[in-house]
């Protein structure tokens, strides 16, 4: 059944979101959507005045404005035990004064307005779900471009932004006697990107492994948990 939703928020005279949305359910457990937005993302207190430490504000920057066309398929069902979903999105963005963070030294970062930049990406994304287990899939893709006037960084990738990110978890959760475990492994991947927006710095893609365990009984319990098995976060400022 078609559907078309209208979203307007404004938060003064001057900064204001618009979106335009389609969507579509030709069957139960598929629903599309295509939408276009336009909006306005006044800068945050850390962006304005920093926070104290390498990280600089900038009391003059500009409210970023963009303008975005998105879309995504969503589909659920079964097959025997297992429940099933899938999903695939996809966006492209024009933004102006886009506010960018831009690492200028070791311990030296400003948040600046890029005059103009393209954004797109696409992300996909599986659950696969039985008693007792949940696997999930997940990827993302994402170009940059600076479209500004500086000859210094027109046409190169805007900095801070790996352009891929993969996510693979597996949940798993089981009684033992009159304790209820549940436990999770998940690796978290992503490719190289650049420390600066004038491309001496880059940082190196990068894989990090975590697992953890929970055995509750009762209100009580007790968790561990590693979020970085390998050790492998050198960087990380996204």
């Amino acid at each position: 059944m078609p559907s078309v939703w209208h979203e307007v928020a404004a938060i003064d005279n001057r900064l204001q979101t618009m979106r335009l949305g389609l969507g579509w359910r030709p069957r139960p457990g598929v629903h599309a959507t295509l939408a276009l937005s336009q909006g306005t993302r006044a800068p945050t207190l850390q962006e304005l005045f920093g926070n104290d430490l390498a990280i600089q504000g900038n009391a003059s920057l500009r409210p970023e404005q963009s303008r975005t066309l998105d879309g995504g398929v969503t589909w659920a069902g079964s097959a025997g035990p297992a429940q099933l979903s899938l999903q695939a999105t996809a966006f492209a963005t024009l933004a102006q004064d886009l506010i960018q963070l831009q690492v200028f030294g070791q311990r030296e970062a400003l948040y600046q307005n890029v005059a103009s930049a393209r954004l797109s990406g696409a992300e996909m994304a599986a659950v696969a779900q039985v008693p007792h287990a949940r696997l999930t899939l997940q990827h993302a893709q994402l170009a940059t471009r600076d479209t500004g006037p500086d000859p210094a960084y027109a046409g190169r990738p805007l900095p801070l932004r790996p352009a891929a990110r993969t996510t693979v978890r597996l949940d798993g959760d089981a009684q033992w006697s009159a304790w209820q475990t549940m436990g999770w492994l998940a690796l978290q991947a992503q490719s190289a990107y650049w420390l600066d927006a004038a491309q001496q710095v880059r940082v190196p893609g990068r894989a990090v492994l975590g697992a953890g365990v929970r055995l509750a009984r009762g209100a009580w319990y007790a968790e561990l948990r590693v979020d970085d098995l390998t050790n492998a976060v050198r960087v990380d400022l996204i």
